[in-house]
């Protein structure tokens, strides 16, 4: 079904008149925005709202609200107080264009005039953010179905723009849980929130610290579409100039009903890391794996639905960028190699995997981390979600420590 806010062709109108149309209808809701937009100010009763409009004149089409230069929003009390908001989702905020809109309202008669851009860009001095004021919509129980609709929509404008590759470094939205709502998982949902996800994770400082390199960009596009899966990852530092698949790197999935995080040793990984984790020996895999389990342990503990588990994986790929043939998919709990409830004692698993690692001969894939199963982990339904998806990178650690890269960026 068509969403109501759809009538305007730019995505910037769009949104502004999805806010707007809330803001009218629900006096509550607007005063909560002006609250955050102006915190220190005690702004008056009775507040009016217009849309690419000026107070007293007709509405405008689109394009002649563009060619004017309007405010997309002007809030006012009908006398002489005013704030104006000119919103933005990829374009450049000008200062040309805010002194523009106050002289307009001077014009207009008014004297008390606030002058506010609201972006979707983190990276600016502007004292609204779209992120923002979709948290606002979302955070409580308004008198009106409005703020909920704006809300959803910004939720399907990102997705619509995360798909076209357009959203660039903008965030319309915050991130409040891995959660896929009555309609179950969806690829477009799941792409918009593992890129919330990456762009917390990627400034994380523990992470940081453990070696991520928060510069190194991950995918160029979370591709999937059609699967019942997304991921991207984090480089670490010193793998500038190399590829990732050459190289270890932090990767979080998520599917239709788990979420991930682990790092990746793809088939293609440097021929020294490789023979270094070979040297380790069967035994030496035993003890990274309780190693793992140890690092990991807190977080199971508070969270005893997490797995802290390995995958190994065999493809095949018929062409270079066909869908790859799975001819193995070996997957299993870490704690099978120490025994302990409740998971029963196995070490072969790992002993498998060491074998399958040690005498390759296909293209494999190898893969340590922690899992959340999404039924049996509601709070990866929260914004702590990210919190735990750190720590289960950072639950990796001795993963790096084996390969010799634990301080690889002090040594970049």
């Amino acid at each position: 079904m068509r969403q109501v806010f759809d009538q305007y062709s730019q995505n910037e109108n769009r949104a502004s008149h999805a806010l707007a149309t809330a803001l009218a209808r629900d006096t509550d809701f607007c005063a909560a925005f002006v609250k955050l937009a102006l915190p220190d100010v005690r702004p008056p009763h009775n507040l009016k709202v217009e849309c690419q409009s000026v107070p007293g004149s007709s509405v405008p089409t689109e394009a002649e609200a563009e060619r004017l230069g309007l405010p997309d929003i002007w809030i006012h009390d009908g006398g002489d107080w005013c704030l104006l908001i000119e919103a933005k989702v990829t374009a450049p905020v000008s200062e040309r264009q805010l002194e523009t809109h106050r002289s307009r309202a001077r014009r207009q008669g008014f004297t008390t005039i606030y002058v506010k851009t609201l972006t979707a860009r983190n990276n600016t001095d502007a004292g609204l953010l779209w992120r923002d004021v979709h948290q606002l919509a979302k955070s409580c129980r308004w008198a009106t179905i409005w703020p909920a609709l704006t809300a959803e929509f910004l939720e399907v404008l990102e997705v619509r723009m995360v798909h076209d590759v357009t959203i660039g470094d903008a965030n319309l939205t915050g991130f409040s849980g891995i959660e896929f709502g009555d309609d179950g998982y969806g690829w477009g949902q799941a792409a918009r929130l593992l890129r919330q996800i990456m762009n917390e994770l990627r400034r994380e400082p523990a992470l940081v610290a453990m070696g991520v390199d928060p510069d190194l960009p991950g995918r160029g596009a979370i591709t999937g579409r059609g699967t019942m899966q997304v991921w991207d990852y984090l480089r670490l530092a010193g793998s500038a100039d190399k590829d990732h698949t050459h190289w270890p790197h932090l990767t979080v999935n998520i599917t239709h009903d788990a979420a991930a995080a682990k790092i990746t040793l793809p088939n293609s990984l440097e021929r020294v890391l490789r023979k270094r984790m070979t040297a380790l020996g069967s035994v030496g895999w035993r003890q990274l794996a309780n190693d793992l389990v140890n690092c990991a342990t807190p977080l199971v503990s508070a969270f005893p639905a997490a797995v802290p588990m390995c995958r190994m994986i065999q493809r095949r790929y018929p062409s270079q960028r066909a869908t790859p043939y799975i001819d193995c998919l070996l997957e299993f709990d870490l704690r099978t190699c120490a025994g302990g409830p409740p998971v029963k004692l196995q070490p072969q698993w790992l002993d498998a995997a060491f074998r399958s690692w040690s005498d390759r001969q296909s293209n494999l894939q190898l893969q340590f981390g922690v899992q959340f199963p999404l039924d049996r982990c509601p709070e990866m339904k929260t914004p702590a979600a990210i919190h735990m998806l750190r720590d289960a990178l950072l639950a990796t650690k001795p993963v790096l420590q084996a390969l010799g890269l634990e301080h690889s960026k002090q040594d970049a």
